[in-house]
């Protein structure tokens, strides 16, 4: 077994090669941090330690991008402002109180019944019944269809 230092250099190793968005350096860190995880707090430590020191990345990209994040967001926010505003404004709502009205604006139509209409059958849409249990005669071939027309025939 190798130990925390071991481990945390080895891991520092790796990661200094990582100097672009390179998903097979990221996914080497990802096994080392799974084979070294009874080694996770040095891990953790040399990863904090990358980010504090690291110097690749130039100050002025960051503070070219930050004003631009901070823009955006504030447009965003602004109408949500707006919006809450004029939610707070409204009256208020009172709960609705049903016993007001108890009965309805128009009748409700009487169901027609006709003791005597015939009672259809359970099956597909209500529609024919079809007799699954009769035998089917075997299908005919096209000599036999030929012969029954021609004794038909005049």
């Amino acid at each position: 077994m190798s130990s925390a230092r071991e481990a945390a250099k080895e891991y520092k190793l790796t990661l200094d090669e990582l100097v672009n968005n390179n998903k097979t350096q990221i996914n080497l860190l990802t096994i080392l941090a799974e084979d070294y995880q009874q080694h996770a707090a040095s891990i953790v430590e040399t990863i904090e330690k990358q980010i504090y020191t690291s110097d690749d990345v130039p100050k002025k990209a960051i503070k070219s991008e930050a004003p631009k994040r901070v823009r955006f967001k504030t447009e965003l926010k602004e109408p949500k402002k707006e919006l809450i505003d004029e939610l707070l404004d409204l009256p208020p709502v009172r709960p609705c109180d049903r016993a007001i009205k108890t009965e309805p604006d128009e009748p409700t139509p009487a169901v027609h019944h006709n003791p005597q209409a015939p009672k259809r059958k359970a099956g597909l849409g209500g529609g024919p019944h079809i007799d699954t249990k009769r035998k089917r005669s075997p299908p005919k071939s096209h000599d036999e269809d030929l012969r029954s027309l021609a004794a038909h025939a005049p």
